[in-house]
């Protein structure tokens, strides 16, 4: 079928071509019956200029419709591929897009590639210029003892999938300059409902000069500088719509974005390092909540989420270090806790955001004592605590001094 575009200038072409090359029709003559006669033209061929006029055209035209056909089929210009990546002792790759190198293997064409097995001491690196990847890590470990596990080096946007019911592994090392275990150049997405363990043993965990969006899966992070960290300053987002996300650093922030935090759905449980004053969330415009729930623990630079945020929250400022393992209790009243949790680093604060937190409730805040159940990532059922000790008591309207809303030291 022909565009409706290309049809329009073909069509046009046409027309100014018969223009151009039809005679000129001399006027009419009076004759002395008063019966006007046209006198048979002088000339059958275009005039040289009429036939210049037409070959401009016809080039102009032929040049519109490349144009449109172009436009027409971008695909043709973006490749596409798919492959089956097996690490082992050897590295098999079925399919294409895909070729193995002396650290591991580089994708160089768009697509979808399925990555499985354990690659030792290697990388898997991303070039694949105005191209969509997608990364399926379906029972993966990858370590790299110089540099990052993921290199993400050019395509237009990229995703990691965790594919259901997989565990996956991918581990960084040395001192690099892509300092990240997962490193990206652009645009990064999360989905999936697999798991995903993040070693970010010599800098950071995740890192995007972009964005970082959180769709989904199971992902766990620990990372010696900054857990998750989006650095284009004033640009990048970081976007947690779903999934479970527990982060832990040793000097770092938890979540660090030099833009914006948006969090509006999932479970969050972030823990920023009190060294160097850092905090669980820490973004330059502010972090905003809408949904899920989100646990962070850090410094006295963890602050209150934005005004834009409807999940309320509570923002507990302790008068001192609290050791990790110390063990929290948030209740209203004789109610049981709405919140029972013992975070794994030191902190000084602790933020809770959760549908539980209601408006205009005093809220006691314990520490100490025993709580029931068994805990996951330091989050113990909703239920009693024995032999707590009260330390003060909060509301949604609390807003601790020192620290700047979203800032940094």
């Amino acid at each position: 079928m022909i565009p409706h575009k290309l049809f329009a200038v073909l069509a046009a072409a046409s027309l100014l071509t018969l223009v151009a090359c039809s005679p000129q029709q001399p006027a009419p003559s009076a004759s002395s019956g008063g019966v006007a006669t046209v006198a048979s033209p002088a000339v059958t061929q275009p005039t040289a200029a009429a036939s210049a006029a037409a070959t401009r055209v016809a080039t102009a035209a032929s040049a519109a419709a490349t144009r449109v056909a172009t436009a027409v089929s971008p695909a043709a210009t973006q490749p596409t591929a798919a492959a089956t990546i097996v690490f082992g002792d050897t590295i098999s790759i079925n399919g294409a897009g895909a070729v193995t190198t002396a650290d591991g293997v580089k994708i160089t064409a768009g697509g979808t590639y399925t990555l499985s097995g354990i690659l030792k001491d290697g990388m898997v690196e991303v070039d694949a210029p105005g191209a969509v990847v997608d990364l399926i890590l379906a029972g993966v470990t990858i370590s790299n003892a110089d540099g990052p596990a993921i290199y993400l080096a050019r395509a237009t946007d990229a995703t990691v999938t965790l594919k259901t019911g997989t565990s996956n592994t991918v581990s960084d090392g040395g001192s690099s300059d892509l300092d990240a275990a997962i490193y990206a150049r652009m645009p990064l997405t999360f989905r999936g409902d697999g798991n995903l363990q993040v070693n970010g043993n010599a800098h950071e965990g995740i890192s995007s000069t972009m964005h970082i969006t959180v769709e989904g899966g199971n992902i766990r992070v620990k990372a010696l500088e900054d857990g998750i960290n989006a650095n284009n300053d004033g640009v990048s987002v970081i976007t947690i719509s779903g999934g479970y996300l527990l982060v832990e650093t040793t000097v770092g922030d938890g979540i660090d974005s030099n833009g914006k935090i948006v969090i509006t759905g999932g479970t969050v449980i972030t823990h920023g390092s009190i060294t160097d004053v850092n905090a669980g969330l820490d973004a330059d415009s502010g972090v905003t909540i809408t949904g899920g729930t989100v646990i962070a623990t850090g410094s006295s630079m963890l602050n209150k989420p934005t005004a834009a945020s409807t999940v309320k929250s509570l923002l507990v400022a302790f008068n001192g270090t609290q050791r990790a393992g110390t063990l929290v209790s948030i209740q209203a009243g004789s109610s049981a806790p709405i919140l029972v949790f013992a975070p794994s680093l030191d902190f000084q604060r602790l933020l809770y955001a959760s549908s539980q937190v209601a408006e205009g409730v005093t809220y006691t805040v314990s520490t100490g004592g025993t709580a029931s159940g068994a805990p996951v990532d330091g989050l113990y059922p909703a239920g009693p605590v024995s032999g707590a000790s009260q330390v003060g008591t909060v509301t949604t309207a609390t807003i601790p001094a020192g620290g700047r809303p979203g800032g940094r030291p």
